[in-house]
């Protein structure tokens, strides 16, 4: 398993959001931080007998890759979005744009090196880049350039698969040494930041996601858009709602069982980048068709928007406040005879009260997150001086 590193929704103005996008949001944020919770509780239960199949095992496994495939269909209706405000604003597209593909880069570079390796905002910028261009052609080619892009990923997990000298190929070390005297944690913060920026190449290996992910993504961001422009939020859009619903929890997600729990091994990518987008699409259009039926998102969806909300802030602060416990209280002795499975439950449970409580104060002051703000700083300031 890998870390799964989310990457926000694109930014859009508080006049074109749908309560669904924001509740689906909240939830793919959550969703990732129930992934990449593992990574960081390494070191916990490091004497505590395990079993391969066990009930870690299955939670693990559940939101491995769905809620990384929901944030980026999410994107791509994020890209459309703002491509439509821009177009009744009569503005040139992509235009400005751009340079929140570049801004969300640079986010990406210091996330990947200063807080969470394995991240995918780069892959989310560059790609963006290009499906912002995309989305000008039909609908038509779009569905022929997402069809190109699935192919081509589809025979490179294959290719992964079936070929024993590129599945096995070593990863960048990046401490977790045994020693005589026991299990011992991870390398410090410091540690791991030299370490990250002494060897900056790694960040574009062919072994990280970065090279993994970009023709999914770019799948998914078109994918986004165009069952976006077909209605899926809307009540023309049920028949869709209800065949994705049927495909993703009836095909996709025993599909995916299979592949990364009874087949694993090299085969596990499969999963996680392939039938986990069925699985979160099927997601997307259950919330959509509750939400409208009901016309209410309810106390949970209410929480959940507001992380939707501010999603970019949330992201990183998740990954922050999770290193902060790795890099601390997990440290003790004692979490080396804890139950993981417990230690890592609660220490997710944790985070997502803080950060929903986070969210609910902060906006009763702001309309928009503390990172948001800054983008929007940074933006403006951006622009305005290539306009001047």
């Amino acid at each position: 398993m890998t870390r799964t590193d989310p990457a926000t929704a694109a930014t859009t103005a508080p006049s074109t959001r749908l309560p669904t996008l924001d509740v689906l949001r909240g939830l793919a944020i959550l969703g990732t931080l129930a992934s990449n919770i593992w990574f960081f509780t390494i070191s916990v239960g490091s004497t505590f007998p395990t079993s391969r199949w066990d009930v870690e095992s299955l939670v693990t496994w559940l939101p491995n890759g769905k809620f990384l495939a929901l944030l980026t269909i999410l994107f791509g209706v994020g890209i459309t979005i703002q491509q439509q405000a821009a177009r009744q604003a009569e503005r040139a597209w992509p235009g400005t744009y751009l340079v929140r593909c570049v801004i969300l880069f640079l986010d990406g570079l210091i996330n990947y090196y200063f807080v969470i390796t394995f991240d995918v905002l780069r892959v989310y910028a560059v790609v963006a880049f290009v499906v912002a261009f995309l989305v000008l052609f039909s609908d038509r080619l779009q569905w022929l350039w997402l069809s190109v892009f699935a192919g081509v990923h589809g025979w490179y997990l294959w290719h992964v698969a079936t070929t024993p000298a590129v599945r096995e190929a070593p990863a960048p070390e990046i401490g977790y040494a045994p020693v005589d005297s026991g299990p011992v944690g991870p390398p410090s913060w410091l540690d791991t930041v030299r370490l990250n920026l002494r060897d900056f190449h790694w960040g574009f290996d062919i072994t990280t996601e970065f090279q993994t992910l970009p023709f999914f993504v770019a799948a998914l961001f078109l994918l986004g858009g165009l069952l976006y422009r077909r209605g899926i939020f809307e009540p023309r859009g049920r028949v869709l709602r209800y065949w994705s619903m049927a495909v993703g929890f009836g095909v996709c997600l025993p599909a995916d069982f299979v592949v990364a729990i009874v087949l694993g091994e090299g085969w596990s990518p499969f999963g996680r980048y392939g039938f986990a987008a069925g699985v979160a699409l099927a997601l997307l259009a259950t919330i959509a068709e509750v939400h409208l039926r009901t016309r209410r998102v309810g106390r949970v969806g209410r929480a959940l928007a507001l992380v939707g909300r501010m999603a970019l802030s949330c992201y990183l602060l998740q990954n922050i406040l999770a290193l902060i416990a790795e890099q601390t209280f997990l440290r003790s002795q004692m979490f080396f005879y804890a139950n993981r499975l417990v230690t890592t439950v609660s220490l997710w449970a944790g985070i997502c009260v803080i950060l929903i409580a986070f969210c609910a104060v902060w906006l009763r002051f702001f309309d928009r997150g503390p990172m948001e703000q800054i983008w929007r700083w940074a933006f403006r300031a951006i622009t305005t001086r290539r306009s001047a």
